[in-house]
């Protein structure tokens, strides 16, 4: 595979400067709600510290819960690989779901890729194959690792398979009904519930890396 991207975060932004700063970035715009309709995306909670991206989850207190999902603005073509090292802070009521999403918006038969998802109260991330098939099957893969911690987690698509990895290591694979249409990687941090007002916490990613 070839190298198509690859973002260290190096240069320091602000809250509300990333999309300028960072002119390869998309992502969900205001005032678009979550998934589960109670989080509303900002893009203005994204910033770069550190070397760090980092994704301020709070409650506004005007505006309720504020999550963020941004994406970089790849070739739309099916397949590749993508990979991130990342953690999150204790934030209960929020969650992280870093995706391969069809650009159809076709579900479920466009498939979906979540790998890592889970909620930030102490659980562990999962992976989730959704398969390109009317049906809605899946195949999921837990692990024992904390999203507290530092970890490299790779999602590699090809024509024939999906493969998980984390810090190098598969951890599960399909080979049933793959995806075959172009998909967004969305780093996607949201709501699961309605978290507690005075929660806040950070999701933070170190660098990303997409291949073709």
């Amino acid at each position: 595979m070839t190298l198509i991207h690859s973002e260290s975060f190096t240069r320091p932004v602000a809250e509300g400067g990333f999309l300028d700063a960072y002119p390869c970035w998309n992502a969900y715009p205001y005032p678009w709600k979550c998934t589960d309709k109670i989080g509303t995306y900002d893009p203005n909670i994204l910033s770069v510290s550190g070397g760090k991206l980092n994704v301020r989850l709070h409650t506004d207190p005007q505006r309720g819960p504020i999550v963020s999902a941004p994406y970089l603005n790849l070739p739309k073509t099916p397949y590749g690989r993508f990979a991130t090292r990342m953690r999150a802070d204790l934030a209960p009521g929020y969650k992280v779901a870093i995706l391969l999403w069809p650009w159809s918006d076709k579900w479920p038969d466009g498939g979906e890729i979540d790998w890592p998802e889970g909620d930030l109260n102490g659980s562990h991330p999962t992976g989730f194959i959704h398969h390109a098939s009317s049906s809605g099957s899946q195949d999921v893969y837990p692990t024992g690792v904390k999203l507290t911690d530092w970890h490299i987690y790779e999602t590699i698509w090809r024509p024939k398979y999906v493969a998980l990895k984390r810090d190098g290591v598969e951890i599960g694979r399909t080979t049933h009904h793959i995806p075959s249409t172009p998909m967004r990687w969305m780093l996607q941090c949201e709501t699961n519930g309605r978290p507690d007002p005075k929660v806040e916490g950070r999701v933070q990613f170190d660098w990303v890396r997409a291949y073709t």
